[in-house]
């Protein structure tokens, strides 16, 4: 998460919004296998899928107290993050395609890349389908993927959310190439 997705959601929450300094490393499967991802910690999921001159995902880990608080402020009314209904998931998956653009357009407008941003897919089960398409990635991508992890939480927020970029192994190439820098 950059600046520009902290900003819209700072802007959307009228809040400060806290970010933790980015971690760069390379995913393998047996990252997702001992459980890298922390997924215990998190409620919901939202997985962006991009493609274009970069290919890849992100992904939306959230807390319940992150997604309770949120909802609350932006439908002003009470809401019970264990039931959530269909509108409620799709405001949580529109403020991940907002702040999932607002990222990408940072790194698309750095490096002049185009790079379209998929439809989310969202989950309350990290177990479930969201989890085995990372998986799936990581798996099927010969080349090792890049993952930039960064955390953000609210000031009510005490167990950080997460969003991850994963980068398949032969953009990671392409994006090296661009930035003049070896793998």
């Amino acid at each position: 998460m950059d600046g520009n997705a902290a900003a819209s959601l700072a802007l959307l929450m009228d809040t400060q919004v806290y970010l933790s300094v980015s971690k760069v490393d390379k995913m393998t499967q047996l990252d997702l296998k001992t459980n890298d991802l922390r997924v215990e910690e998190h409620m919901i999921s939202i997985l962006l899928p991009f493609d274009g001159d970069m290919e890849g995902m992100l992904l939306f880990l959230l807390n319940q107290t992150f997604a309770q608080t949120y909802l609350k402020k932006v439908m002003q009314r009470d809401v019970c993050a264990y039931q959530l209904q269909e509108q409620e998931l799709k405001m949580l998956e529109e403020t991940a395609s907002i702040m999932a653009s607002a990222f990408m357009e940072g790194i698309a407008s750095y490096l002049k890349y185009a790079i379209r941003i998929q439809q989310p897919s969202i989950t309350m089960d990290m177990k479930g389908s969201i989890l085995n398409e990372v998986l799936t990635m990581a798996v099927q991508d010969q080349h090792q993927a890049l993952r930039i992890s960064r955390s953000f939480w609210v000031s009510s927020c005490e167990t950080p959310n997460e969003l991850i970029f994963l980068v398949k192994g032969n953009s990671v190439d392409k994006l090296c190439a661009s930035l003049e820098v070896s793998r």
